[in-house]
């Protein structure tokens, strides 16, 4: 087999090569490699091989020590053992690109690194594979059926670890059917599960639970929306103390990746939105990590506008005005309101039309929080038209491991389009 010589990463963390007008997309490889690879798949049209090494002929500098037990390339986190400085490079120009790409040219600053990149994702969602009695737990390789099981990872909590193995024999002596995914979160004092499932689970996994709080989500259909279905019972605490603090939240409810990096998320957007009282809006607010930071700061007639049912009550325990609904539902009968700041944290699809009437308020502030910074980058071209100037673009690593970033983008409305 020919060896291909790794020139350079793409946004999925695969080594890039180029071989006989053919592409290759490399796992587990990166720049300055020689490897012997194996084919995954073929894209003809695109004349792309997705490909995962199979022998390294030379390894190149960005190699370093793993502490992952599972093999190499992992699915999850394609750039673990790679050295940070490629990694955060990645990171930073993926955000640079995505502003090409919409022809905006705006500096980035360094990416804010993790404060460890062990031991700090607090939730982990794993799929599950098998049959009953007989089941795995791990994630799906990309573009394939191929499932690779995941019993420890370094990123993730300690606690979360601990219980995966527990929770699968569990699983296993029940025989339950029809599960899709598990959901393990870290919280104070142990370890809250929800099971994604398309028939409620045996009346067993609920008696002699040993989870701080376990659940079932139930699905009419198989879905890849990790949001999809509906609650179904529940043992345990019914709401969970997060790792972030304040209120409890309720153990399928959305929350960052790292605590930690959380609190300096917050903190950073409250630092320049608040400039004395007035009014502010936490737009797809979530359990409210925002709106404490916000608070936190001063005076503030504060509104959280959230969607998702499963997050309305934590917010009310924050003392401040909770809509639930959409943002557009929201704008639809508050339009007149002068907002001092608003911080807006879409899902990963961005704002998309709600871009535009969240500009059109014309803010003193905006803070435009994205994890995707393809979807970054057209929401915030409808800022810049409609006449925000950008303060500052302050990418962090909340994803040790992938090429993923979270992308803050800080704006003052001046009224004239940059």
């Amino acid at each position: 087999m020919r060896l291909l010589n790794i020139e350079a990463i793409d946004d999925e963390g695969r080594g890039r090569a180029f071989y006989d007008a053919w592409n290759y997309a490399v796992r587990g490889a990166f720049p300055g490699d020689q490897v012997e690879v194996r084919v995954e798949r073929i894209f003809k049209a695109q004349k792309l091989y997705v490909c995962r090494v199979k022998r390294f002929a030379r390894k190149g500098e960005f190699h370093e020590s793993r502490t992952c037990r599972h093999k190499l390339p992992c699915p999850a986190c394609p750039l673990h053992g790679v050295k940070d400085s490629l990694v955060l490079e990645l990171k930073q120009s993926r955000i640079q690109a995505a502003l090409t790409s919409v022809a905006l040219d705006l500096p980035v600053e360094a990416v804010v690194p993790h404060p460890s990149l062990t031991g700090y994702r607090q939730k982990v969602k794993l799929m599950v594979a098998g049959d009953p009695g007989d089941l795995r737990l791990g994630v799906y390789v990309p573009y394939s059926h191929q499932f690779s099981e995941a019993s420890a990872c370094p990123h993730v909590d300690p606690s979360i670890n601990q219980a995966i193995p527990i929770l699968l024999s569990k699983l296993n002596e029940s025989k339950a059917e029809g599960l899709q995914a598990v959901i393990l979160r870290a919280v104070q004092g142990g370890v809250a599960i929800v099971v994604v499932t398309l028939q409620p689970l045996p009346d067993v996994l609920f008696t002699d639970n040993p989870f701080l709080s376990f659940s079932e989500r139930i699905q009419s259909t198989v879905s890849n929306n990790i949001l999809a279905g509906e609650p179904g019972r529940q043992t345990g605490l019914q709401r969970v103390p997060s790792l972030e603090g304040g209120p409890s939240v309720h153990p399928d409810s959305f929350c960052q990746t790292d605590p930690i990096q959380a609190e300096r998320l917050y903190d950073l957007v409250a630092d320049f939105l608040y400039q004395g009282p007035g009014h502010y809006c936490d737009a797809y607010a979530g359990v409210g990590g925002f709106s404490k930071a916000i608070l936190k700061k001063g005076e503030a007639n504060l509104v959280a506008v959230e969607s998702n049912a499963l997050c309305i009550e934590s917010l009310n325990e924050l003392g401040i005005q909770v809509y639930g609904g959409s943002m557009a539902e929201y704008l639809s009968e508050r339009s007149s309101v002068r907002w001092a700041g608003i911080v807006v944290d879409p899902p990963k699809k961005g704002l998309q039309s709600e871009a535009c009437l969240i500009a059109a308020l014309q803010a003193e502030r905006v803070a435009l929080i994205s994890c995707d910074p393809n979807a970054m980058a057209r929401d915030l071209l409808e800022f810049v038209r409609q006449g925000y100037q950008v303060v500052r673009i302050v990418p962090m690593d909340f994803f040790g491991g992938t090429p993923a970033v979270e992308t803050v983008v800080l704006m003052r409305y001046s009224g004239e389009p940059q």
